[in-house]
């Protein structure tokens, strides 16, 4: 199985505190690995640490065996698209715009954009639903439209590996499917990874292959979602009762809470 990220007992986080403490796992071609845990245990810092906007004090982070170091940004925004949990845009752009700077990567310096980049730009509103929104004001659209034409943005990188922190944050129940399903159909049927921080266990649970369950800044445990998503597991990092029981629908796991 050919391995595109790997990560080797980095440390790191911001200035004196650190967050990430002896982390390691790989990421395989194909792979829809889905990050969890609670709040503050290092999901956002560590998807910073391998995405090149933080280094590691510690450890490495290899780009298809190559150290991220070595690797200059263009290069590897290529290959990797990273959809933060919170993006700020400070100038007022058209939804059009926004997305066409995801092709930045793949021009050359002074060149404007090609047919093919326009057509590239178009299919990643289509695919996002977000089409009918291409001359809007990035800036009066609402949070859950914001999110998907920045996930729009990303696919028009056309990326090998796609990282979202959240990517689900701000949608409604209708849309947080139909990312999850266009996010998964590409993994399945265009060969797009995709690594992400889901807080919905249960979405987790349904698309996910593998996940990694975080809890102050360390690995708690990795695996299937059959090994991870455990009663014991959860109730030791979550502090708080859970039930878990089979999905009739899918035969994977479903979380219940309860006070």
């Amino acid at each position: 199985m050919e391995n595109l990220l790997k990560v080797e007992s980095i440390f790191g986080g911001y200035k004196d505190n650190e967050v990430i403490k002896g982390i390691s796992f790989e990421v395989n071609k194909n792979d829809f690995l889905g990050i969890i845990g609670p709040n503050a245990s290092g999901k956002s810092t560590l998807l910073r640490l391998i995405s090149k906007v933080l280094a590691p004090t510690k450890g490495h982070v290899f780009w298809q065996n190559r150290d991220l170091s070595r690797v200059s940004l263009r290069e590897f925004s290529q290959n990797v698209a990273f959809v933060a949990q919170e993006t700020k845009i400070y100038f007022s752009y058209s939804v059009w715009e926004i997305v066409l700077m995801g092709r930045i990567p793949h021009l050359k310096r002074l060149q404007t954009e090609t047919k093919k980049d326009r057509s590239v730009v178009e299919n990643a509103l289509l695919l996002t639903d977000t089409l009918e929104l291409r001359n809007k004001f990035f800036e009066t659209l609402s949070s859950g439209e914001r999110q998907r034409v920045l996930i729009a943005r990303a696919l028009a990188q056309e990326p090998k590996l796609l990282i979202l922190d959240e990517p689900t944050a701000h949608l409604d129940i209708k849309h947080q499917i139909h990312i999850m399903d266009l996010i998964k159909r590409l993994n399945q049927t265009e060969g797009l990874t995709v690594l992400t921080v889901l807080h919905d266990l249960n979405l987790a649970s349904h698309y996910c292959t593998r996940l990694i369950l975080l809890n102050e800044g360390r690995i708690v445990k990795q695996g299937s979602v059959f090994e991870v998503l455990t009663y014991n597991n959860l109730e030791t990092v979550y502090k708080t009762p859970v039930l878990v029981k089979e999905n009739p629908l899918t035969g994977k796991p479903f979380i219940i809470l309860f006070s």
